[in-house]
């Protein structure tokens, strides 16, 4: 089994549904379509992306950054690594102003100052390569959507859910 982080954006409605609701896997399960705009999945990545933002390989709170992986306000049954978490629309705006601050040079930078660290840090999901090219380009194409789902998030006013299955 492995730990794939998954984000969806859902609207007033929706939230005040699922809020309401224990078992809420099945409203997400038929919400995971690989090209909805409406969801992001950052796969097995999520961990190396929360340390090149937050330099934190245990969790460790570093707004507005670390809110991203583990933020958000917890609802409904775990789902095997954990609740899933909600963020309000009105909470979403603080985070991605912060994200959007993250640019390529930045990325390249944090990317080449903490990649020699991922193994000895144990950054899911593990066994990197010891060629940081070999892993920089596909790191940087997940941070990059996860930027552009933000943005989205923000932009169009709605509430995201995040979760690990």
């Amino acid at each position: 089994m492995s730990m794939i982080a998954n984000y969806h954006l859902i609207t007033d409605d929706e939230l005040k549904y699922i809020k309401d609701k224990t078992d809420v896997y099945e409203f997400f399960a038929e919400k995971q379509i690989e090209d909805s705009p409406m969801y992001c999945c950052v796969y097995k990545l999520w961990h190396a992306l929360e340390y090149l933002m937050t330099e934190s390989s245990t969790g460790e709170n570093v707004p507005p950054y670390s809110g991203i992986t583990l933020g958000g306000e917890v609802f409904g049954d775990d789902f095997g690594y954990g609740q899933p978490r909600y963020y309000p629309k009105w909470d979403t705006k603080g985070i991605n102003k912060g994200l959007q601050k993250l640019d390529r040079a930045w990325f390249d930078k944090q990317f080449l100052k903490l990649y020699k660290t991922f193994n000895e840090k144990e950054i899911y999901p593990g066994n990197w390569s010891d060629n940081p090219l070999d892993e920089k380009e596909g790191l940087w194409e997940f941070f990059n959507h996860l930027q552009k789902f933000w943005d989205k998030c923000d932009k169009e006013k709605l509430n995201m859910i995040a979760y690990y299955d």
